[in-house]
């Protein structure tokens, strides 16, 4: 699975539960608004991607946003109109939405994803925990923790995976990924990423 999906990933500090959390509304964001995130691989703690994306508006009903990552690179990055991410397939030219949000947000919610990428058939489960406070470098947020697990798929090798996405509904925005993946032969981990939201801007202009 690994390099198959944008990844948003030190080691992560222990949150206390909030109970009785709102559910959460999708999010509205306003042009200029930016979210800064740093990925790293969490056994040596050395980075792997440094990003700012930049809500530059609505395209229909998708978000549209603007990344700059830390060699200089931009490009566009499209959420539809349920928030979750559009992706390419490159091997079929197909796009398709990574089907992570369910609105309203809420814990207990769980459903089934399932899509192709490069051929490969993906089925995964997600599932919403009860809202707990989440510390990163940009901040303490309340946030729903979305874990999803499944399998990954790579040169004919396969095995499970297991992450899990803190959406924090103040800002509109994951502000902590942690993705884990196994072995297919021993149950040891393979890969460890953690992305954290670094630094985020929220603009208060006009509506979509």
């Amino acid at each position: 699975m690994s390099g198959a999906r944008w990844c948003m990933v030190p080691v992560w500090m222990m949150a206390a539960v909030v109970q009785a959390a709102e559910p959460a509304s999708k999010p509205v964001l306003h042009p200029g608004s930016w979210f800064e995130l740093q990925s790293v691989d969490a056994y040596s703690g050395k980075e792997i991607s440094h990003q700012r994306e930049v809500f530059s508006g609505y395209r229909g009903l998708d978000y549209r946003f603007q990344v700059e990552d830390s060699t200089g690179r931009r490009y566009d990055m499209l959420r539809d109109g349920d928030y979750n991410l559009r992706l390419l397939d490159k091997k079929t030219g197909t796009v398709f939405s990574l089907d992570i949000f369910h609105w309203p947000l809420s814990s207990g919610q769980s459903h089934h994803l399932s899509y192709q990428l490069a051929g490969i058939p993906y089925e995964q489960d997600v599932t919403v925990g009860e809202s707990e406070t989440v510390t990163v470098p940009a901040g303490s947020f309340v946030a729903y923790p979305i874990r999803i697990t499944g399998r990954w798929h790579h040169d004919g090798y396969s095995g499970p995976l297991a992450e899990t996405d803190w959406y924090a509904p103040a800002i509109g925005h994951v502000v902590k990924q942690e993705y884990t993946d196994f072995s297919n032969k021993k149950n040891y981990r393979g890969n460890w990423v953690i992305t954290q939201l670094q630094a985020y801007r929220l603009a208060g202009s006009a509506a979509p």
